[in-house]
């Protein structure tokens, strides 16, 4: 993706810069190294983070990111060689806004790159974590709003991803009117449209709590052991129920409350059918690990349907 080189300009345009999705795929890349050291903190995360990285790169529109790089070549061209003609880049651009438009009129925004970043500066004890939300809460009442986004910041624990789009409609209009401003030798409008178009995105977001991440992890681990070392197994569930304790400490939980108390009582009711040993097979946690992946699911991006 971003196979053009004008593309590393965007950093200068936006109040924002995101990784190119070129770079993850780059061995060398700084951008993938660091990915590759937080999930070596986490190595659970590979899985979930593989499966994101495909939902996320199904829902990009290689037309419209053909679309962005060639105004993004052009606005190159026109601000570096403002002497050289850049009417056919701009035509190209518009024939390509207009395909993009016409493949999906309901859609206003065509996805073009993605980002995926690891935070996760949470304390694991449960302790730790109700002495940062007293700290929370004192500094939020004293209006010290700094300190409110450090100690936020100190209670992260996800894996957030962002999808970027673009306007193609808006795109398509501009088009029209840069190419009106430079048969009328306006060059400086020209230039500043442009510049204005390639810096307007619209940003979706989502955050999966890495608690949650953790909490399924440990659950698969435990429907491996339980047929080989059950004292392993019930570790794991513990591990399990530990996590889901941190999920609520952090608040990821607060708009699920009521299928989080669905989950900690299905949880009980593995370790119980786990102590009786009644069924070997422990169906439940099958059950539980179901719902904790449909929990996980509601955080995560909707999946692309072919």
């Amino acid at each position: 993706m971003f196979k053009q080189k004008f593309i590393v300009h965007l950093v200068t345009l936006l109040t924002f810069s995101f990784p190119l999705a070129q770079a993850l795929a780059n061995s060398n890349s700084p951008i993938k190294q660091q990915s590759e050291k937080n999930f070596g903190y986490l190595p659970s995360l590979k899985d979930h983070h593989q499966s994101i990285d495909e939902s996320l790169k199904q829902k990009i529109n290689a037309n419209a990111l053909e679309l962005y790089n060639k105004t993004e070549e052009a606005l190159y061209k026109l601000s570096r060689e403002p002497e050289k003609d850049i009417s056919p880049l701009l035509e190209e651009a518009l024939k390509m806004a207009e395909s993009v438009s016409a493949t999906d009129r309901t859609q206003q925004n065509f996805a073009i790159d993605y980002r995926i970043e690891i935070s996760n500066y949470a304390p694991n004890d449960l302790k730790a974590i109700k002495l940062l939300r007293r700290d929370l809460n004192k500094a939020y009442y004293n209006e010290n709003f700094p300190e409110v986004r450090t100690i936020m910041a100190a209670m992260e624990s996800e894996l957030h991803m962002q999808l970027f789009s673009i306007p193609v409609t808006e795109y398509r209009n501009v088009l029209k009117e840069t190419l009106g401003l430079l048969k009328d030798q306006n060059k400086s409008l020209a230039e500043s449209k442009l510049r204005i178009l390639n810096g307007h995105f619209t940003v979706q977001d989502w955050s999966v709590p890495l608690p949650l991440i953790e909490a399924e992890m440990a659950i698969l681990d435990a429907q491996t052991l339980k047929s080989i070392n059950l004292e392993k197994a019930q570790e794991k569930i513990n591990l399990a129920d530990h996590q889901l304790d941190r999920a609520d400490a952090l608040g990821y939980v607060v708009g699920e409350k009521e299928a989080f108390k669905r989950l900690k009582k299905q949880l009980k009711t593995v370790k119980d059918e786990i102590r009786s040993r009644k069924n070997i097979d422990f169906p439940s946690i099958d059950r539980f690990r179901h719902e904790l992946l449909s929990m996980i699911k509601k955080f995560s991006p909707p999946t692309v349907k072919k």
